[in-house]
C-alpha cells in the first residue's frame, strides 16, 4: 500500500444521513497512528447507558482481528469514545461497525453505520525539539549547564502597562522567568532541557513546555506541579501551543510524520519521502481525546508555499497556535502553508481559510500580506492579531498585524500594524498579545531584540532584550502574586555537592541560593548574621540528588552582611551574602 491517495483531499467526516456528525478517524483515512481511539460525535444527546453499547460496537481490523476495548460517553453524552484494549496492526484496513440498539439510536430509518479507515505504515519517531533546531537554524541543548539567569536589559521603560514578564530564554542554559518591567527577576527556575511557551493560562495558573518526556506542566501560584498535558492516541506532544479551557479541557498539537511516496505527487519527489503532518486535539483532564484533527484529511501537502517538496523531510504545514473562537470554533495558525484556518469543533470540517494559496478571504490595505506567520488570537472586539514573521517577502521584516473580518462576506481589512524602525527580521517564534489598556506586547522571537510594547498609536512605552544569542520562543505580559519562598528542582542528576553564590547579590528582597547534592537526604539550609547568630532556617526537609533553587524573600532582614549554610548528611557549605535596602 503505497500512500497517495490523500492527495485528493478528504471531504472531513462522510455525509452519513443520520445523526452522526463527526468521526475520528475520519471514513477513509488514510496513516492513521494504530494507537488510535475511535470518536463518534452526534448531533443529539444519546438516552442509552454505558452498557446498552458494548456488544453493538465491532471494531476490525484485516491483520489485528476483531477488537475489544472500553468505551466511554463524554460531552453530554453527544461523543462515544471506543479505546481499543490493543493496538491495530501497521498498514491494514479497520472497519467500525455500529448495529442493534446503539445503531438504532444514532442512524435514521435503520441505516447501517460503517466506517473504514487505513493505518500507518511504519512509525517513525520524531523529537520536536529537533523540529525546531531545523525552523531556526540553531541548536537546542539539553543537559545545560548551571549558569545564573540571563539578564534581561531594559532599553526604554515609560510607563507600560502593568504585569510581570514571562520567558523562557536559553542558550547554554535554559530558563522559565517572571520579570518586572524594570528588568528584576520576580521569579526564575533553570530547566535541564529548553523550555518553550511559558505563560499564564486564563485559570490563573502557569503552563510550560519540558522536554524528557514532551509534555506540557501546570503550575499552581505557589510552583507546585498540579498536572501534566500530553497528546492522546500514540502522539508526541508539540512545544508550540497549550491553551487551557474554562471546562478543564485543552488544545495540544502533535506533528506526524509518515512515509509518502512523494514522486506520485511532484516531479523530482523522492520515493522514500518523509513528510510531517499536523494533529489538533483536544483532551479532557484525564487526557481522553475528545476531539482530534489531522491535516492529512484536510489539506493537501502541496498547499505548502515555501517547502522544497523533492526532499527527503517534508515538514509542510508546521501548525503553531491555536485559538478558541468566540463561536467555540478553533482558528490554527499553519506557518508553511502561509494560512490561518478556522476549523469546525462540532464536525472536524473546515470553515474558512486566510492566507496561502487557498486563500478565501479579499485583503484590504494589506498588499503585502502576512507570511510564515505565528500566533492568532481573537480579540474581544471580533478582529484577530497574529505576529507576521514576513519570511521570503522582499525586504523580509517582521511586523504585529490585526485584521478585522467579515465572516459572511469573506473580507479582511488590515486596521493597524506595527513595524519597529530600524525594521525587526524574525525567521522563527514571535508573537503579538493585546494587553487590557489596548497596548500590545510584541514578542520578536528569533531576533535579537526581544520584546516591545507600544500603545495604538505606536508610541514604544517598553523595549527589553537578552543579549545576543540567547532566545525566548515567546514573551507575554500578565498580573501575577509576589513570589513565596519555595524550593526549586532543576536537574535531577547526580552531581557533586556544591553551593553556589546567591544571586543576585547585594539583593533587595529577593535572592535565589543554588545548591547540589551529591547525595539524596535531609537537607537544611539556615541564616546567620556577621556574628554567627542563627537568624532563620530557609529550608529543613528531605531533596533528591541534584541541582536546585530555594528562594528566599528578606523583606523582613536588616542592611547587611549575612552568612547562609547548608547542610546535607555529612556535607556542609558556607556563603555570604549582603542585603541592601
Amino acid at each position: 500500500m503505497k500512500y497517495i491517495l490523500f492527495i485528493m483531499l478528504f471531504s472531513g467526516t462522510a455525509a452519513f444521513s443520520n445523526g452522526v456528525i463527526y468521526t475520528d478517524p475520519v471514513n477513509g483515512a488514510m496513516m492513521v497512528n494504530t494507537e488510535n481511539s475511535i470518536t463518534i460525535g452526534l448531533s443529539h444527546e444519546l438516552t442509552l447507558i454505558i452498557n446498552d453499547l458494548y456488544g453493538n460496537i465491532t471494531v476490525t481490523g484485516s491483520l489485528s482481528g476483531r477488537h475489544s476495548g472500553m468505551i466511554l460517553l463524554k460531552e453530554n453524552n453527544k461523543k462515544i469514545i471506543f479505546i481499543p484494549d490493543e493496538h491495530f496492526s501497521f498498514g491494514e484496513k479497520v472497519i467500525v461497525k455500529i448495529t442493534g440498539i446503539l445503531n438504532k439510536h444514532i442512524t435514521t430509518g435503520n441505516k447501517p453505520f460503517n466506517l473504514t479507515f487505513y493505518t500507518s505504515l511504519k512509525k517513525i519517531k520524531y523529537d520536536p525539539i529537533k523540529g525546531l533546531e531545523k525552523e531556526a537554524g540553531i541548536v537546542f541543548k539539553n543537559n545545560l549547564m548551571f549558569f545564573p539567569p540571563p539578564v534581561l536589559n531594559v532599553t526604554i521603560n515609560n510607563s507600560p502597562a502593568p504585569g510581570s514578564l514571562f520567558f523562557a530564554p536559553f542558550s547554554l542554559s535554559s530558563y522559565i522567568t517572571i520579570q518586572n518591567n524594570n528588568g528584576s527577576s520576580n521569579w526564575f527556575q533553570q530547566r535541564s532541557s529548553v523550555g518553550f511557551d511559558f505563560k499564564k493560562q486564563k485559570n490563573g495558573n502557569l503552563t510550560f513546555f519540558a522536554d524528557n518526556p514532551p509534555r506540557f506542566i501546570e503550575m499552581n501560584s505557589s510552583y507546585d506541579t498540579i498536572h501534566t498535558y500530553k497528546c492522546g492516541n500514540g502522539y508526541t506532544t508539540d512545544v508550540h501551543e497549550l491553551q487551557i479551557l474554562s471546562n478543564g479541557n485543552a488544545f495540544l498539537m502533535a506533528y506526524d510524520p509518515q512515509p509518502v511516496d512523494m514522486s506520485q505527487i511532484v516531479p523530482g519527489g523522492r520515493a522514500d519521502a518523509t513528510v510531517i503532518g499536523l494533529i489538533i486535539q483536544e483532551i479532557d483532564p484525564q487526557n481522553n481525546v475528545l476531539f482530534q484533527w489531522r491535516s492529512w484529511d484536510h489539506m493537501q501537502i502541496t498547499d505548502a508555499t515555501q517547502e522544497d517538496l523533492t526532499d527527503s523531510l517534508i515538514d509542510y504545514i508546521h501548525g503553531n497556535a491555536i485559538e478558541l473562537d468566540y463561536d467555540n470554533n478553533i482558528l490554527i495558525s499553519s506557518r508553511h502553508i502561509d494560512e490561518i484556518t478556522k476549523i469546525n469543533r462540532s464536525t472536524g470540517n473546515i470553515i474558512w481559510r486566510l492566507g496561502g494559496k487557498h486563500n478565501m478571504f479579499t485583503i484590504y490595505n494589506d498588499t503585502i500580506r502576512f507570511s510564515h506567520q505565528h500566533d492568532i488570537r481573537r480579540l474581544p472586539n471580533g478582529n484577530i492579531t497574529l505576529f507576521d514573521n514576513g519570511n521570503f517577502r522582499f525586504p523580509e521584516y517582521s511586523r504585529a498585524v490585526e485584521y478585522s473580518l467579515d465572516e459572511t462576506s469573506y473580507s479582511a481589512t488590515l486596521v493597524w500594524q506595527f513595524q519597529r524602525e530600524p525594521q525587526v527580521v524574525s525567521s522563527w517564534g514571535g508573537n503579538a498579545q493585546r494587553l487590557e489598556n489596548g497596548n500590545t506586547f510584541i514578542s520578536w522571537g528569533g531576533a535579537s531584540n526581544t520584546v516591545t510594547e507600544v500603545k495604538p498609536d505606536g508610541t514604544i512605552v517598553f523595549e527589553a532584550s537578552y543579549i545576543p544569542g540567547i532566545y525566548t520562543y515567546r514573551g507575554f505580559k500578565s498580573s501575577w502574586p509576589h513570589v513565596p519562598t519555595a524550593i526549586e528542582p532543576v536537574n535531577n542528576s547526580a552531581g557533586t555537592f556544591r553551593l553556589l553564590q546567591n544571586y543576585p547579590n547585594p539583593f533587595n528582597p529577593v535572592t535565589k541560593i543554588s545548591f547540589e547534592l551529591e547525595k539524596a537526604g535531609n537537607t537544611s539550609l539556615i541564616l546567620y548574621n556577621i556574628t554567627g547568630e542563627e537568624v532563620k532556617t530557609y529550608f529543613n526537609g528531605y531533596l533528591e540528588t541534584g541541582f536546585h533553587t530555594l528562594t528566599i524573600n528578606g523583606s523582613d532582614l536588616a542592611s547587611g552582611v549575612y552568612l547562609y549554610k547548608l547542610i546535607s548528611g555529612s556535607n556542609s557549605a558556607v556563603g555570604k551574602m549582603v542585603m541592601v535596602k
